[in-house]
């Protein structure tokens, strides 16, 4: 028994070593392809430096209207029951099963024959193939994660606060500002990483409805697309670079916030 329990560690051991190791062998021999030069003279072309400014600023106003809005519906979900909340459980874990260009393609066929768009555009107002639309195609996308994160620690809350709570006269919104609020403050931040580098890495979500416009609705990962298409592999490979660059930040923030 003992014999099969070390020989089980050492080979889920050697399996996740492996993984890693090519998936590290990967990125490296990734970045190595560019040339220091050509990397320093496209990173700081207008093209790229429009698209880093676009995608964090469509990121970061999607992930906090996301943040905003999955609050209090994940606290919802976690603590109260109600008529529907089966079907909003649904609804908000269908989106994570559908290929992300199919969220794309249903909101520009939603956009494009929607009569208060219409009206919008006769106002002079563009909605379609704007960073407009990038934002809302955003937070259709990253939504229902940020749900979910949020009612895992808002779930994990002990009840026993609220009950002390209530013996001392304090309603609902105290509880949930005084104690809720506080306890889940790692979930909450947590969330709005992982909504962020979703938001920067999103490609298929925001294709079509964005356009794809060279120098208009242009984020790092759509200048990926248009330069590996116009065969400019050097400022493609600029461009990931960056979003790659960005995915480590991220991901060390959220390693901090963790512990």
């Amino acid at each position: 028994m003992c014999l099969g329990n070390y020989l089980m560690r050492k080979a889920f051991i050697v399996v996740s070593l492996l993984y890693f190791t090519v998936l590290a062998i990967i990125i490296i021999y990734f970045v190595l392809q560019n040339n220091v030069e050509t990397l320093l003279s496209i990173f700081f072309s207008e093209e790229i430096r429009f698209a880093i400014v676009l995608t964090l600023a469509t990121s970061i106003t999607a992930s906090t209207l996301s943040l905003i809005l999955s609050i209090p519906v994940a606290y919802s979900l976690a603590n109260y029951s109600f008529k529907g909340k089966k079907a909003i459980e649904l609804l908000t874990d269908l989106p994570l099963a559908l290929p992300p260009i199919l969220l794309s393609f249903a909101l520009l066929l939603f956009l494009a024959r929607n009569p208060i768009v219409k009206f919008l555009e006769s106002m002079g107002f563009e909605l379609l193939f704007t960073s407009y639309a990038i934002v809302i195609a955003l937070l259709l996308y990253i939504t229902p994660e940020v749900v979910k994160i949020l009612y895992s620690a808002f779930s994990s809350v002990d009840r026993r606060y609220h009950m002390v709570l209530k013996t001392l006269g304090y309603g609902d919104f105290q509880s949930f500002l005084k104690v809720d609020l506080p306890l889940s403050a790692k979930g909450i931040a947590s969330a709005f990483i992982v909504a962020l580098a979703r938001s920067i890495g999103a490609f298929g979500a925001i294709l079509l409805v964005s356009g794809a416009i060279k120098g208009k609705t242009e984020t790092l990962s759509i200048a990926i697309f248009l330069n590996w298409q116009g065969g400019n592999m050097d400022a493609a490979i600029a461009a990931a670079t960056v979003l790659i660059l960005i995915s480590l930040i991220l991901f060390y923030i959220f390693e901090r916030i963790k512990k």
